[in-house]
């Protein structure tokens, strides 16, 4: 390979760098439901114009001097609307403007990235061990940054789950979320690993409380029988002493008609 076709490669090289647009870039960032207006560049543009717009490989508007027909939104300077953007608005969006022969005088060509609607966090903490485990939860992680905040300060960590040790921990932390367009923060949560000792102390006042919930409750039970055992002796005794009553004074009549009858 001689000289000049080694500058043939590099021009060619060159030409194709500068030519072709990376596809990964975005001009433009949207949030599903939004609406927004891709301009068109092109100054002089007027009814006397044919315009076509390009969504990937479909025609969204086509301007002709017989018609105009397509789905899609344009403004009088050409620019192109679009209202509630999803997922599949998202691509490559082409311009071309030509003149009444036929002739391209100009062609354009944007990128739009369309992302899921950012949901609101909520932190979880754990401990274990003098260690607090902190977690930045969110239905959907996916395209999402994280942040942390300790008492509104950046904490400088982007991880969505990260530990620290008890003793570097105190007060307030709150965890936010972000793509390209919007962000969401959650709401503040209190920090407190309680040490081991506490949570023995709490266990056994819990043990206490239930011991003595359980002796009230067999108190209760115990005055209750009594009541029914005291109740039902004396309903013993008050009958048997209606039976004597009852015997007597039976036993008093028949003495007397028999008495009657002898005489």
């Amino acid at each position: 390979m001689d000289f000049k076709d080694i500058v043939a490669v590099l021009f060619l090289c060159s030409l194709i760098i500068f030519t072709f647009k990376d596809c990964s870039a975005c001009d433009y960032n949207a949030e599903e439901g939004d609406s927004l207006t891709i301009p068109l560049q092109f100054q002089s543009f007027d009814k006397n114009h044919y315009l076509r717009w390009v969504h990937n490989s479909m025609i969204l508007y086509k301007r002709t001097k017989e018609k105009t027909y397509g789905r899609g939104n344009v403004t009088k300077d050409g620019s192109l609307l679009l209202y509630n953007v999803s997922s599949e608005s998202k691509g490559e969006y082409r311009a071309e403007v030509y003149e009444m022969d036929g002739r391209q005088i100009m062609s354009q060509s944007v990128i739009l990235c369309v992302y899921a609607k950012v949901p609101k966090p909520t932190v979880n903490v754990t401990c274990h061990n003098k260690v607090a485990t902190f977690s930045c939860d969110v239905e959907d992680n996916t395209g999402l940054s994280f942040s942390w905040y300790l008492n509104e300060n950046d904490m400088d960590q982007n991880e969505q789950t990260f530990s620290l040790k008890v003793e570097d921990v105190e007060n307030y932390i709150q965890c936010a979320v972000n793509n390209q367009v919007d962000s969401k923060i959650s709401d503040v949560v209190l920090v407190h690993c309680p040490d081991p000792a506490e949570w023995i102390g709490l266990a056994i006042l819990v043990l206490v409380g239930a011991l003595s919930v359980m002796m009230m409750i067999i108190l209760v039970i115990c005055v209750c029988q009594c009541c029914k055992l005291k109740k039902h002796l004396q309903y013993e005794e008050n009958f048997s002493l209606h039976r004597l009553q009852t015997g007597y004074w039976s036993e008093a009549s028949d003495s007397d008609s028999f008495s009657e009858s002898v005489l």
